[in-house]
């Protein structure tokens, strides 16, 4: 039996004829039936995620400015409404923080490794001492441009051990993501 996907009698349709067959990619197949039930609470979920992500990447293709940070970085593969998309899926991530420059004293500091598919909004920075008494807060600034973000401690006086540093990452779509470290 021979299969050609590009004949004279289908060449160029698509679609459902009636209710009854579907056409997909030069085959003809029956109607895919619906399922009946409610959704499970994880496909319920997903699809909330899918709707937020949409609506997010919409307006944010609508601002002018922000289409053009996505813009900046679209290829022939995913344009800027994808890259949008695919951003709000994705929170960023905080690997690692590195504290061999935090002394506790004013001006020491704490370096933060952070990723996100696309680009970290902002960093937040809280450190608690060992009783968990907030100390200090703070915005963090980034390295260079890399996955580095840096916190100079402000007031100083700390203890260097005993204590924890939360750290809080935003995204472009507001993703958040906290993660607590052991100083």
């Amino acid at each position: 039996m021979s299969n050609s996907r590009t004949n004279a009698i289908t060449y160029g349709m698509s679609g459902k004829f009636g209710n009854q067959f579907v056409l997909r990619d030069g085959v003809l197949c029956q109607m895919p039936k619906k399922k009946k039930g409610k959704k499970s609470e994880k496909q319920q979920k997903a699809n909330d995620n899918f709707l937020l992500a949409a609506r997010y990447a919409k307006a944010a293709i609508d601002d002018p400015l922000q289409k053009e940070v996505y813009q900046a970085k679209a290829s022939a593969k995913k344009n800027a409404y994808n890259l949008a998309m695919s951003d709000a899926f994705h929170a960023p991530r905080i690997l690692a923080v590195k504290t061999m420059d935090y002394s506790g004293e004013a001006g020491s500091r704490l370096l933060f490794s952070i990723v996100d598919d696309f680009r970290v909004q902002s960093v937040k920075v809280s450190i608690y001492n060992a009783a968990g008494d907030l100390l200090e807060e703070g915005v963090a600034t980034q390295e260079n441009g890399q996955a580095d973000w840096q916190y100079l401690v402000k007031q100083g006086g700390h203890s260097p051990t005993g204590g924890k540093v939360l750290v809080k990452a935003t995204d472009l779509p507001g993703n958040e993501t906290e993660r607590e470290f052991l100083l």
